[in-house]
């Protein structure tokens, strides 16, 4: 009998000892010597269990395939990128996430020297990791460069892209997921068929605070390329001197709708869309447009759609036609609204120094409201040039003189400076204005 107490005692004594140990968390040292808790980053993500940290010393690490999991802090000593790099030598990917939930974090590392067909940097598939402070360096894949998320909701913070290739999304590609991204850089990525620096398809999420410079595709959207997303929102992104075939800095398409609020647009350059491209229905708020190039149409951006501007500022543009603004009807509702806009020294080689108005399947319309157009150059229509069927209802008050010209309609409302608003063709508009 006291021998069975007995046994029931140890096994007791036993049994809280595990269980105290397992909610224990540990932090596991790896050194770049091999001399720390673990040999390798791996071998301490493996001997992890969920609430452990694996702290790696700061150096250089030659690994690949990393294989990530749940519940685990993967972070470097001094959480900066400096510190540690992970070089995985062009042997496959740095680091993998296969089902890793918001409890796993990475933080601190440089990934580097990946090579595969998805996400060469690091690989994201039905995950949601939480990645601060890394920079992902020249890898290069298929699709995803630096990063790849395929059904995955990772949350970006405070990275950098830089020197990533691959043929869609040389720095990121991200396939039916929401990522959240904020405060990274994309720079210098190459995206050779779409998206240089991200290529984003059914992916509805918001950038905010994200720069994109020098990044380029030899197809369309330079910095970013969206397609198929019906909610994409940008807040305070910078693009600056990014180019490409079609949209410059962003091209969007296949039922894209973005929102862009604050968001700079600065020396892009492509033959088309110089800045921005977008066939559906974008909504502009507080944006800017400043010295963006196109070799053919729309040197600050190409519009399909019905695109509305509020509060945006379009300067020193240029293109062979429609400086800043290239709209072409795209369905029978076609109109371009600009609110409190100013349009000035943008530059048209031959057509439409501020704005082109074209025919597509239908007729572009545009309706400009306290919009100055203000200094803009071309070889015809100084302001704007329509072609035939498209019509421009102009009430823009501050502005002494309007040079439309074409075979379009322009209405010209000067109620509010005691004018009476007359419809005018352009022949009729000749004979009143000169």
């Amino acid at each position: 009998m006291d021998c069975a107490r007995g046994w029931l005692v140890f096994a007791t004594v036993i049994l809280l000892t595990a269980s105290w140990t397992r909610t224990e968390a540990r932090t596991w040292h790896v050194l770049p010597d091999g001399s720390g808790d673990a040999p390798s980053i791996q071998a301490g993500i493996t001997a992890a269990v969920a609430g452990d940290t694996v702290l790696v010393g700061c150096g250089t690490f030659y690994e690949n395939w990393i294989d990530m999991k749940s519940g685990i802090s993967l972070r470097s000593e001094s959480g900066s990128a400096e510190c540690v790099t992970i070089d995985a030598e062009q042997q496959g990917p740095v680091i993998i996430c296969l089902d890793v939930d918001p409890t796993g974090s990475i933080a601190g590392f440089t990934l580097t020297g990946g090579l595969f067909q998805n996400g060469a940097g690091l690989l994201c598939e039905n995950s949601s990791p939480v990645i601060a402070h890394c920079r992902f360096l020249g890898n290069a894949a298929t699709t995803g460069g630096g990063l790849s998320c395929d059904q995955s909701s990772p949350t970006l913070t405070n990275c950098e892209f830089s020197d990533n290739a691959a043929d869609a999304g040389g720095g990121l590609a991200c396939s039916y997921s929401t990522p959240t991204i904020s405060d990274c850089t994309f720079s210098g990525n190459w995206g050779a068929v779409v998206g240089g620096g991200m290529y984003l398809w059914h992916a509805p999420l918001t950038l905010t605070d994200v720069t994109l410079t020098d990044n380029r595709s030899d197809g369309a959207g330079g910095g970013i390329y969206w397609d198929d997303s019906d909610d994409a929102g940008l807040v305070n992104v910078n693009f600056e001197h990014n180019e490409a075939m079609m949209g410059g800095g962003l091209f969007a398409e296949d039922f894209t709708y973005l929102t862009l609020v604050g968001c700079r647009f600065t020396d892009n350059e492509a033959k088309s869309a110089g800045g921005l491209g977008c066939f559906y229905e974008p909504t502009l708020t507080d944006c800017t447009f400043t010295n963006n190039s196109a070799t053919l149409y729309g040197g600050a951006a190409l519009f399909g759609g019905s695109p509305t501007l509020t509060r945006c500022t379009l300067s020193g543009n240029s293109a062979e036609q429609g400086g800043a603004l290239m709209c072409r009807g795209m369905s029978p509702s076609s109109l371009t609204t600009l609110t409190d806009c100013t349009l000035s020294g943008n530059v048209a080689t031959t057509l439409g120094g501020a704005v082109y108005l074209g025919n597509s399947d239908f007729s572009a319309q545009l309706q400009a409201e306290d919009t100055d157009f203000l200094d803009n150059v071309a070889r015809i229509g100084t302001d704007g040039y329509l072609e035939a069927n498209c019509t421009a209802f102009l009430r823009c008050c501050e502005s002494e003189s309007y040079q439309w010209q074409g075979d379009g309609e322009v209405t010209i409302d000067d109620t509010d400076c005691g004018t009476i608003a007359e419809r005018l063709s352009w022949g009729r508009a000749k004979t009143l204005y000169h």
